[in-house]
């Protein structure tokens, strides 16, 4: 039996679709029809759970940094809050209008975190957690695989389908030049089965062939600078 939850996803797709002039007619039916509001159904939108950031960044790649010199110090990384959301509605009106991981450049990051939260090692809901990595090399052609595997984790993750949903933060989706990169972003290291749980989940949506690894990386190791930064946890079935 389908989850309640997919079906509602579904149905407010096709609402969210509507073209720019069948939404203007809609608010003109809705302001004509205000006098009499016994009359007129309102329009249904669905809360979520958490109120959600869609964020974008662009990293400069090597040769932009060597050509920069120190100026590029000042625009390696800059965190851009696009969008925010608190109903399927409106996530799927900024999900159908972002670029399609055949239009992003690479050293492109695509950020989607819970309100109130950066998507940095730094911050307070971050530093004392980790994040799931799936990492697969642009030569092997699986950029339709990354991109139906990064939609469904991004609609489990703000419609709480996670077992452990309080543990999410956040994912992204990065492109570089040799590479795509998933990355599910947790808040507590403390309780390994729960961390493992939510990591299998991870899995199981992207539906990866076997051969590419799900490793658990700290930030605290990041946030340290420690460059041989290893999975802490791996996923071995």
């Amino acid at each position: 039996m389908e989850d309640p939850t997919s079906t509602i996803i579904k149905q407010v797709q096709n609402t969210a679709l509507l073209s720019d002039e069948k939404k203007l007619q809609a608010e003109q039916q809705q302001q004509n029809s205000a006098a009499a509001p016994d009359t007129q159904q309102s329009v249904q939108t669905h809360e979520l759970l958490s109120e959600w950031s869609f964020w974008y960044v662009y990293t400069l790649s090597h040769r932009e940094k060597k050509k920069l010199g120190k100026k590029a110090r000042f625009n390696e990384y800059q965190l851009h809050e696009v969008y925010s959301f608190g109903t399927i509605e409106d996530f799927w009106r900024m999900f159908n209008n972002v670029y399609q991981i055949s239009e992003i450049i690479p050293n492109t990051d695509f950020l989607l975190f819970k309100k109130g939260i950066r998507p940095e090692w730094e911050d307070p809901y971050n530093k004392q957690g980790g994040k799931w990595v799936v990492t697969l090399p642009i030569e092997e052609d699986m950029e339709e695989e990354c991109n139906e595997a990064w939609q469904n984790l991004v609609l489990h993750m703000i419609s709480g389908q996670f077992e452990n949903y309080e543990l999410i933060n956040g994912a992204i989706f990065s492109i570089r030049e040799k590479h795509y990169r998933i990355t599910l972003w947790c808040s507590d290291n403390n309780n390994i089965p729960k961390i493992k749980r939510i990591g299998h989940k991870f899995k199981e949506i992207c539906q990866l062939p076997e051969k590419y690894l799900f490793g658990y990386q700290l930030h605290q190791k990041a946030l340290q600078h420690q460059l041989d930064n290893e999975a802490f946890l791996k996923l071995n079935d």
